[in-house]
């Protein structure tokens, strides 16, 4: 997630370059060996997540992604399907994140979980990124 400068209109604001995004979430791959796209794909395409309890009210941007892996055992194999929505979060909570990474920016050829061989690796799987924020 990202939040707008206050006063911003978020149709408007263009985060460019800047560490502005926090991690609210995070699925890979399960202790059973389920992938988080296997998930995806039997709801349907439809996914949940819960927003922290306490987060600052205004207006964010939540960026989520789906990292293809099938030609990731090699840099630069993953490929990084990102979307976003605006929401406006309203309430009286005061928390915010501390730690920002930016958007191209928080993965580089050796950030663990961008070379990753699917075909040969049968552990848990090293999400790429920043720490959930909670």
């Amino acid at each position: 997630m990202a939040k707008a400068p206050s006063g911003t209109n978020i149709t408007q604001w263009l985060p460019g370059t800047s560490a502005v995004w926090f991690k609210i979430a995070e699925t890979g791959k399960s202790s059973s060996g389920v992938w988080a796209t296997q998930t995806l794909i039997n709801n349907a395409g439809s996914w949940s997540v819960t927003i922290p309890s306490g987060l600052a009210p205004g207006q964010y941007i939540i960026r989520h992604e789906i990292i293809a892996l099938h030609a990731a055992w090699a840099y630069p194999g993953a490929q990084v399907y990102p979307s976003c929505s605006q929401i406006q979060i309203t309430g009286s909570g005061n928390r915010s994140p501390t730690s920002f990474v930016s958007f191209p920016g928080a993965y580089t050829g050796t950030t663990q979980g961008i070379v990753y061989d699917v075909y040969t690796n049968t552990g848990s799987y090293p999400i790429p990124g920043p720490t959930v924020w909670t």
